[in-house]
């Protein structure tokens, strides 16, 4: 296959709303697949849907056929769900799937044991094995923290204006925004052969607590005080955070979890290498990103 036109989106959250509009700007003819016909609304304008059992290997592969590629954007509960997707899209002749695998750390060894991350290496085995069989091929996108989450206590409690700054807050974190995900989305489809079985990293900007930290400062307001604590063993209190998550599961100990894992520097979270070349992403994109932090503190 040396070219994709038709292309199928699995998902219509925060990131498959974003994907959408961007495939169709770049030229793909879309399909939006989803369980009832409220996936429906919105749609842009020459975007075909249907009904799929996600449940059923027949009805995935008679929704794919004719179909060049897939990019699934599922939420975390159907994650698991994506082996039978991927198995549907071999038997319907389908090449290339994009799996919903957009975590900064869900493709380092060194993380694959986290409890959230195992349905999405569990994807990542079942894509290599086929793909190795010449049965089907792949694209992961990694790429960091998505910006707009920094807004969400990721790096800043903005609501009681509190940082936690683990072992001198230097290790940098990769992090893009929506809009440049869903642009890196469309350009793998575009350069199969570059993008082909492999991971491809991406980010437009790595930062630091300690950078972020100061950008806060400068662009809040004046009177703002601030309230630092900081983490210096950073091995310790992530095992008791990895406790926490083993008792409780909730969000809550997910996200204070992950929050360890990115800000430690004890694991990838910053992409000292990128791809950026290959999916047309410019680096670093310094006055966008602080401008969305002068956004944060207005």
């Amino acid at each position: 296959m040396s070219t994709v036109g038709n292309v199928v989106l699995l998902g219509k959250g925060l990131l498959g709303s974003s994907v959408l509009p961007a495939l169709v700007n770049a030229g793909f003819k879309v399909t939006l697949l989803g369980r009832s016909e409220n996936n429906k609304n919105g749609l842009p304008a020459g975007v075909k849907f249907g009904i799929v059992d996600y449940n059923s290997i027949d009805s995935l592969e008679a929704a794919f056929r004719g179909q060049d590629a897939i990019v699934s954007t599922v939420g975390m509960e159907a994650i698991p769900g994506q082996k039978l997707v991927i198995d549907a899209a071999i038997k319907a002749g389908v090449k290339r799937f994009i799996p919903s695998d957009f975590g900064a750390l869900t493709t380092d060894p060194n993380a694959s044991h986290f409890s959230h991350h195992l349905g999405m290496i569990d994807i990542q085995k079942h894509l290599h094995a086929k793909a190795d069989a010449g049965l089907t091929e792949y694209t992961i996108l990694s790429i960091g923290a998505f910006t707009e989450f920094l807004g969400s206590d990721l790096l800043i409690d903005w609501q009681h204006k509190r940082a936690e700054i683990w072992g001198g807050g230097r290790a940098l974190v990769s992090t893009t925004s929506l809009a440049a995900t869903v642009r890196a989305v469309a350009s793998a489809l575009r350069d199969l052969e570059a993008t082909k079985n492999r991971n491809v990293f991406v980010h437009e900007y790595a930062v630091s607590q300690e950078q972020y930290l100061d950008m806060a400062k400068k662009y809040a307001k004046p009177e703002t005080k601030w309230s630092v604590v900081k983490i210096e063993d950073a091995e310790t209190e992530l095992d008791r955070r990895a406790g926490v998550l083993r008792e409780q599961g909730d969000m809550a100990s997910i996200f204070s979890f992950i929050k360890g894992t990115l800000l430690s520097g004890k694991y990838s979270s910053h992409y000292r290498h990128t791809d950026n070349s290959l999916v047309g992403l410019e680096e670093p994109n310094e006055p966008g990103f602080k401008a969305k932090v002068a956004n944060l503190c207005s």
